[in-house]
Formats: C-alpha cells, structure tokens, sequence
C-alpha cells in the first residue's frame, strides 16, 4: 500500500467497535490502536464499547466523527445525541483519560462547559493531537466536531444548508499534474484531463462537495470563483418520447434478474427503486435487495432485483451466483470485480456497461497511474453472453453538466439494447413518480436510447472533431496581437512538409511561444525541431513518421515554456483562463 496511514486492519459490525481490540491487545507487540467511529453508532450503541474498554484497561484511541447524521442509513439524526461538550462530560465521567476536540471553528468553544481532560483545536492540528493522545496510558477519545463534506453536499441538494456561493477551479495551462492535490487530501472529485499538452487535474464540479480542501496543495493552479448564481448549465436539445423507435424487449413470462454493480453517492439506489416502480406501473411484481456498504462516497454499492409475472412471486429479492438475465454495469471497476461477476453466466445473462471510469482513490493519488477501462469490458464479455458498452458518464456530463444522470444513460441505453423486460412509459412514469430532477432524469433516459439506436449522432454531440493543422493555425493566429501574426506565419510555412499532426502540434506550440515571449524565441524553437527533423530524416527515412521528432515537438517547448511566477500570473490573466473558468464554474 502507498499509504500506510491511511490503511484500516480491520473492520467490525455496528456497536461492536473497538471491542476486538480488547482480547488482542494481551497477544501482540502493537501498543495503541485507532478505532474509528461516527456519532451515529456511538449513539445507537457503540458508547458502551467505550465503556467496556476503559473497565478492561486497554490503550487506545476512539476516534469519533461528530457529523450529527446516521451516514449508511439515509443521514438520519441519531437518536439520543448529545452535544460535545454534554459528551465529553459523560466520557470524562467514564474515564477517559483525556479528550481532544477539534473543530473547523475552535471559538465556539470559548465558554463551553468542558471537563478538564478536553481540549480544543483547530482543524489544523489533527496530527499532532492524534500523536499526543497515543502516548496516553489508557482510553483516549479524539472528537472531531464537523459535518463531513458528503452530508454538507446531500443537504445543500435538499435545500436544508445554504448553497455553496465559492467555488474552486483548476487553471489547466497552469497545471503540471504533480499529484499534490490528490495526495494532500485525496479527494475523490480531483480528476484526470486529457488535454494538448498532456494530462491534466481538473476539479469535477458536478460531485465536489465543495470543502476547499483542495486548495492545501502546494499549487498555483487553483482559482476561487465567487457566484450567487449556482452552475451554468449545459445546453441541450430536449427529445421527444417518440425521437427513438421502441426495441424488442424480452417477455416477462419468468422471473428476470437484474444485478447493478456501482459505487456509492451516483444513484445506484436511487435506479434500482426507480426500476421496482416501473415494473408495478407495468403490473408486474418486483423484490429487491440493496448492499450499500460502508458510507463512503464510491464506495462499492450492489443492488439486486428480480421481476416476475403479475401473482408470480420470486423465490429470492437477491441475484444468486450465474442467475442475472442483465448485469447493469453502471461502474466498470465493480462491474469488473470477481466478486460480482460471479452472478453472470456466459450462457444468458446480457450486459449494459458504462465505459466512463469514476477514479478510485489510488488513481487520485497517484497523478501518473494510467487506467484503460478496455480490460474491464473485456472481463465482463467473457462470463457474458452479450455486452453492451456506452460512455453513459461523458454523455450524462456534456449535455447535462451533472454525472448524476450517468445512472439513467445507462438505463435508457439498456433499454433500447432489448435488455429489460419494462416498456418506456412504465419507466417513465416511474421517473415522474420519484419526483427528483425529473426533465434531466427523463432526457438522460432518452438520450441513452438515442447512444445505442443512433450512436453517431451522439457521438458528434459529446465529441465534436479536433481542430486539423489549419485550423489550429488559424485559431491561434486569431490570439496573437496584430503585430506579432506575419512572424507566426513565417514560422508555420517554414515547418510545411512536416506531418499533418506534427504541423498541428507546431501550429500550437509557436504560437503559444510568442505570446510567452516573443517570435525571435519561438523561432530558436523551430530551428531546433527542423534540425532534428532533418537529421531523423537522413537515418529513417519519411517512412518511420519522425517519432524523435514529434516527441522534441512536445517536449522542448514543455521545457522553453518554463513557468515561472510570470508565465503562471500570465496565464492565469490571459483571456482564455477567464473563459475557462466560466465554463467549469458558475461564474458567469
């Protein structure tokens, strides 16, 4: 593991926390444990293993998330909470040995009635008091008073918090893609771009939560963005229900078994009960059975269910090994997973999978893992009898600005695949009924129809065509001040035998080292990618396509285009940051 410290050794059931440690401790060399805890079970009924460690002597530290919300539950309130300092008060009462507080806000502690063992901190501090509390002989407890990001993110989307009015976004010109970012707070919203000049990380605004903990990189790339506004939506054209023609959809004269694999916080729940009532619109009957797991945004999330015949009853609410009828892989990395592949059988069972990978955490950490989805399709064609495969993420967020809908692209591109045995209305309806977002969730439906029946058309829509070597001449001539465009063509005329990719590469880079600094530096450039050029060209020949070259082309003005503190506050002023971060915030 790359991260030690971040590692979990082991995992218990609800209530039961720390209690393990109890009958360990005497049998192993490890002197002081960590044992996790959120105030939801600590309420319900993990307080008395507290109580149960400190009468057995054992040294350890209870660390305890106070985020006043059952997370793995639907963050409910727990029942019978007290506030910190009424707990703290209780646990000094227990004897606990000593208590540290922190909070995003330490001042609101000023006056409050706490027990002489408790101390408050800022969030800052989390390290060292977790390093003082280990070396305190007996139970310690380390509170940590603040709503995690998830409950304050499922709160503003109720409309029970206020709504998030600065935002944070990435300047890719400026980005190296060091990684600091995402091993500083390994944030799951901290994604890979593939841009021209290389991968880049960029915020994913539609799941961020909005915490800023981003901006603790050591990075000049980041950029806050004050809005009243909420985001800028894309614009779409709305389909018809009648835009797609109806596929042939199997009959439903047997029990059929639907299996989603996904990760948590993208709906899967949400689409599975979705599925249930259209199934009842219908007149069929449905059971399911959801495994959610640890509350952990993408985490892993599996849910099952089974659909029969009106008065047929299904043996099980559960897909057993080799029983699914249609694997809805709406996450490749799960979909991919032994453990769920195991309900497939290559002689029935159909497959829907989506094909846009959400990072997991290694991904995020690691700025130079690259990840092919490829693998994962192939994986789940081989314990399939029919695959399916659509980028129902890319869709939902280029037409929709919200990877929310991914769930419902896929859907809709199941459906049109003659994967489910439920009509269009039915489903539909059930859309209506559920009552959240219902135009989006309606046309992502819709539009993953419309990505199996007319798949090239949804492609034009997500992927327009890149820019050829004219047209990227043209477009950063147009950047260029008026003075400096009769060098840049000079210098683009001079490079015209070159590949067409390498004179589009070129294209972009002169111009790009002009407005950095001026023609006489861009053309130090060319000057040394036509000598290379020429030189490739007397050992290999036209025919091997001067790779050496194409890669001076990227690489010596990635090294002429240094960014020092200058270029980084040029790029950051230069028209085109400005744009960007319209387009990926709600700055308007």
């Amino acid at each position: 593991m790359d991260q030690p410290e971040r590692q979990i050794d082991a995992t218990f059931p609800l209530g039961g926390e720390g209690v393990a440690w109890i009958g360990l401790s005497p049998f192993t060399d490890m002197e002081h444990v960590i044992q996790n805890q959120g105030d939801g079970s600590l309420f319900h009924s993990s307080y008395l293993s507290i109580r149960w460690s400190i009468a057995a002597g054992v040294k350890m530290t209870y660390r305890i998330l106070y985020n006043g919300a059952v997370a793995n539950t639907g963050a409910q309130e727990p029942i019978g909470r007290s506030d910190v300092p009424k707990l703290a008060g209780l646990l000094a009462l227990e004897g606990v040995k000593k208590i540290g507080i922190i909070a995003e806000d330490p001042a609101v502690y000023r006056k409050a009635d706490l027990p002489l063992i408790a101390s408050v901190h800022g969030a800052g501090d989390v390290e060292k008091v977790l390093a003082d509390l280990e070396q305190v002989d007996g139970v310690t407890v380390f509170l940590y008073d603040g709503e995690c990001a998830n409950e304050r993110r499922r709160r503003r989307k109720r409309g029970t918090a206020p709504k998030a009015t600065e935002f944070v976004v990435i300047n890719e010109d400026v980005c190296e893609n060091c990684g600091d970012c995402g091993e500083v707070t390994n944030c799951m919203s901290l994604h890979k771009s593939d841009t021209e000049f290389g991968p880049k990380t960029t915020i994913h605004q539609s799941s961020c939560n909005q915490d800023h903990s981003c901006l603790k990189g050591d990075c000049p790339s980041f950029v806050t963005v004050h809005s009243e506004e909420g985001f800028a939506a894309p614009v779409y054209s709305p389909l018809e229900s009648d835009a797609v023609p109806e596929p042939q959809r199997p009959p439903l004269d047997r029990p059929y078994h639907v299996f989603v694999p996904g990760v948590g916080g993208t709906g899967v729940l949400t689409l599975n009960s979705m599925l249930a009532w259209a199934a009842l619109v219908d007149g069929a009957e449905a059971v399911s059975y959801d495994q959610t797991g640890a509350a952990q945004k993408w985490g892993a999330v599996l849910s099952s269910l089974v659909l029969s015949p009106r008065g047929e009853r299904a043996e099980s609410n559960k897909v057993g090994i080799g029983r699914a009828d249609l694997y809805l892989a709406v996450d490749a990395m799960a979909a991919a997973d032994p453990l769920n592949l195991d309900r497939c059988s290559p002689e029935h069972t159909a497959a829907l999978v989506n094909t846009g990978l959400l990072p997991s955490g290694e991904m995020i950490r690691n700025s130079r893992l690259e990840v092919s989805v490829d693998p994962m399709v192939d994986a789940v064609s081989r314990f399939t009898a029919r695959t399916v495969a659509v980028d129902a993420r890319a869709i939902a967020e280029v037409l929709f600005g919200d990877y929310m809908a991914t769930n419902m692209v896929a859907l809709g591109a199941a459906y049109q695949a003659g994967l489910l045995p439920i009509s269009s209305h039915a489903i539909e309806e059930a859309i209506r009924l559920n009552g959240t977002a219902k135009v989006q969730n309606q046309q992502a439906f819709r539009y993953g129809r419309l990505a199996v029946a007319d798949p090239a058309r949804v492609a034009a829509l997500i992927s327009p065509p890149a820019r050829d070597a004219g047209q990227e001449h043209e477009h950063h001539r147009a950047r260029l001040p008026e003075r400096e465009r009769p060098g840049y063509d000079a210098l683009v005329a001079r490079v015209a035998d070159l590949a067409e990719e390498d004179r589009r590469l070129l294209a972009v880079r002169i111009g790009e080292l002009i407005a950095y600094q001026d023609t006489d530096y861009a053309t130090r450039y060319v000057d040394i990618v036509l000598e290379v050029a020429g030189r490739e060209r007397e050992r290999l020949g036209d025919r091997a396509g001067l790779p050496i070259t194409r890669e001076v082309i990227r690489n010596l003005h990635k090294l002429m285009a240094y960014k020092d503190e200058y270029e980084v506050a040029r790029l950051h002023l230069r028209a085109a940051a400005s744009t960007g971060c319209r387009a990926a915030s709600p700055a308007r």
